[in-house]
């Protein structure tokens, strides 16, 4: 495993050795592991609103926070002039293991990050999109 976080106390292990926890992708790892701590709001949220379908949908928090995660990094670092591929795309996890989430996690978490939309209607659109309603 490349990396992985514990909660209770927070502490997030990340292996050297994993060939994607390089370069600008390290850092977004080590983001990411970290704010497992900071997700879980969203996390019991998002559970909230697939009601009875959380079994069908129980990645979609995570989906969400690798997402957040390198959309902030991403955003960082262009400010910085230095352009970064996330993650998600980077390593093709998105479309390896989470590709029916891709529409509805781009179309409704981007604005989210931008400030744009409320994390109630992030939530909203998000469940909406992936429940087919």
């Amino acid at each position: 495993q490349g990396a992985y976080a514990t909660v209770g106390p927070t502490h997030a292990t990340i292996s050297s050795g994993a060939a994607n926890n390089t370069g600008w992708s390290a850092v977004e790892i080590v983001f990411h592991e970290i704010s497992h701590i900071l997700i879980e709001p969203i996390q019991k949220r998002l559970a909230t609103a697939l009601g009875d379908r959380l079994r069908d949908h129980s990645v979609l928090w995570h989906v969400v926070q690798f997402y957040i995660t390198g959309q902030v990094v991403r955003d960082v670092l262009a400010a910085k002039g230095i352009n970064y591929e996330p993650y998600l795309y980077s390593t093709g996890l998105f479309d390896r293991a989470w590709g029916r989430y891709r529409e509805a996690v781009e179309q409704h978490w981007r604005p989210y990050v931008d400030g744009r939309i409320t994390l109630d209607q992030a939530i909203e659109r998000t469940v909406k999109q992936v429940l087919g309603g």
